[in-house]
């Protein structure tokens, strides 16, 4: 063996003469390939004027002295050049790379720096800043990482997706993301092939806050939501077309207000899908105009009607692209949107200044008649609290009355003119009335309970008019209320469950047929007050007429002046409860009678 295996260096031959020639040849080899330092691996021809133990790896398609040497190790000494054949597993530093390569049994690769690696197969860990390990065969313990795509003009098409894949849709392949190694929330296809977010606040207890189903693309929500972007514009002061205050393309709730009522015909922003809800926190109304030409088409409001929003009060709005419209989804006093009072509410009327289209909610932006406080008050839940309809002094006229309707909770509605003096507000009708369907205030079936107080009730109509109509098992109670001309009945309670009370005194100012009538199983309470009768008013049919297992209650009152007239009548089972007061007690001028059962007592 005349050669070391690996390197090929020539051995010393026993006896060898001029031993110096086989040493210094096998050191020459040894200066080439040890600490490989080579300045260009990519040339194909020799460098002109190499210096003397420069080394390169001759590149492909050698020409002139490399001729037939490509891969091969050219190192220029003594003035020629020496070619060695590298094995595999030789590594060598590229000057002009700045990093290394090794020769793999066909070809030099990269394996660094500026010369990276074309491919590394089969890896079975990899650490980068920190130690792989079985459980986690790739580790990486950095500050910042990049992923950018691959441009055109690097080969690429400019693109990236990252790709992630399981085996099963049983299986679990999720990002779940950990604060000191303890999980805190998870994205992925966990358990299943829909996607699942969760959270926890220890790493073991989960919650499921989204889940969108492959399928259907269907979205559930697991927890309470709420939506970013909160504008609060600038005050409205005049009506509003195309509605497009600063901030609107990234609001979710826009919070408006006005200084006086005012119309939005339109509003900006409208894209397929977009919700947003307007609520007022102003003290004005403001109101929703339906396919209003004051605005562009598209950013008109579908809606029908207008929508009136209060003080306090919202509307959630959609925008529906196939139309270019928005539409309304959630309305101010419709199912679902009534609004829970936390405290006590008062509505302002005033017939002269006033206007309907007003929020009613201040002296300065009155409504301009009691019915629409009324219909305003009925969308509340009013919880435990009253609401109060104040009457500024005037006359409020209607043809066939005020119709009392049913809110919802426990609060009463209270209707207050000038109790000091009734006579500054007057509240009267005009036109073809029935009694059985028609009073200055009427109530039929309503579950709330109502209160008038400090009017003065006035007809002019036809036919049957009452001034305080009482049905259906409704509640009314009254107090400084003056009882004027032009009724066939001033107080008519009927129907099973049905109460009219007398809360405090009250006056007399003009007869009727009947005062107070009690029919059907239904109570009117005149007890513990002091009725004031002015200037003798006549009663036709009777001050206090009882029928059909009616109930009137007088016991306690007292009556300052006097009425002509029947005093009462009661029959058919009815009774009247005057204190054991005896038979002149009720106001009058002829006696009153009983008949078929009825009782006065």
């Amino acid at each position: 063996m005349t050669q070391s295996p690996n390197l090929a260096l020539p051995y010393l031959a026993a006896a060898q003469a001029q031993k110096h020639v086989t040493v210094n040849e096998a050191l020459r080899l040894l200066d080439a390939v040890v600490m490989l330092a080579i300045l260009d691996r990519d040339l194909a021809a020799p460098p002109p004027s190499p210096v003397d133990g420069a080394r390169y790896i001759v590149g492909a398609g050698a020409t002139g002295a490399w001729a037939g040497h490509t891969g091969a190790i050219a190192a220029w000494q003594d003035g020629a050049w020496t070619f060695i054949a590298p094995r595999p597993g030789f590594l060598a530093y590229v000057v002009d790379e700045a990093g290394l390569a090794v020769f793999d049994g066909t070809s030099w690769q990269g394996v660094g720096g500026g010369g990276s690696p074309s491919a590394l197969d089969d890896l079975t860990r990899l650490g980068i800043g920190t130690a792989a390990d079985a459980a986690n065969p790739f580790a990486a313990k950095l500050n910042n990482a990049l992923w950018t795509a691959r441009t055109v003009a690097e080969g690429g098409d400019g693109t990236l997706r990252y790709k992630m894949n399981k085996e099963s849709a049983a299986a679990t392949l999720s990002l779940l993301m950990q604060t000191a190694y303890s999980g805190r929330a998870e994205i992925g296809l966990t358990g299943d092939d829909d996607l699942h977010v969760k959270t926890s606040p220890d790493g073991a207890l989960w919650t499921e806050a989204l889940r969108i189903a492959t399928t259907t693309g269907a979205t559930a929500v697991g927890r309470a939501f709420s939506l970013a972007g909160v504008l609060s514009p600038a005050e409205i002061t005049a009506d509003q077309n195309d509605y497009d205050p600063a901030g609107l393309a990234g609001a979710s709730l826009v919070r408006l207000s006005a200084d006086a009522p005012r119309h939005l015909t339109g509003l900006a922003g409208g894209a397929s899908g977009r919700i947003l809800t307007l609520v007022n926190v102003g003290a004005a109304a403001i109101t929703l105009d339906g396919e209003s030409a004051a605005s562009a088409a598209a950013d008109r409001f579908a809606i029908g009607s207008a929508i009136v929003i209060g003080p306090d009060q919202g509307v959630a709005l959609i925008y529906d692209a196939a139309s270019s419209r928005w539409r309304a989804v959630a309305i101010p006093g419709s199912d679902g949107g009534r609004q829970t009072l936390t405290a006590a509410r008062t509505y302002h009327v005033d017939g002269a200044t006033g206007s309907d289209a007003n929020s009613g909610r201040t002296a300065g932006s009155p409504f301009a008649t009691i019915q629409k406080a009324i219909d305003t008050a009925a969308t509340l839940d009013l919880s435990i609290y009253d609401v109060t309809i104040q009457l500024a002094p005037g006359t409020y006229s209607t043809t066939t009355g005020n119709v009392l309707k049913s809110a919802v909770g426990a609060g009463r509605i209270v209707i207050v003119g000038d109790e000091t003096v009734p006579a500054n507000v007057v509240v009267v009708t005009s036109g073809a009335m029935a009694s059985a369907s028609h009073a200055n205030f009427f109530a039929r079936g309503v579950r709330t309970t109502y209160a008038i107080r400090g009017v003065q009730l006035k007809s002019t109509a036809s036919g049957a008019p009452v001034a305080l109509g009482v049905q259906g098992g409704s509640h009314v109670e009254f107090q400084n209320v003056d009882f004027s001309t032009g009724f066939t009945q001033q107080i008519r309670t009927v129907d099973p469950g049905s109460v009219s009370k007398a809360t405090g005194n009250y006056a007399i100012s003009a007869g009727a047929g009947i005062h107070v009538n009690g029919s059907i199983l239904a109570l009117a309470d005149i007890s513990g007050v002091t009725v004031t009768l002015v200037g003798t008013p006549a009663f036709s049919t009777g001050f206090a007429v009882a029928s059909n297992i009616g109930v009137i209650s007088a016991n306690g009152a007292s009556f300052a002046g006097a009425a002509t007239g029947v005093r009462y009548s009661c029959t058919t089972n009815s009774y009247i409860n005057a204190g054991g007061s005896g038979a002149n007690f009720l106001p009058g001028s002829s006696s009153g009678s009983t008949s078929a059962g009825g009782q006065y007592v």
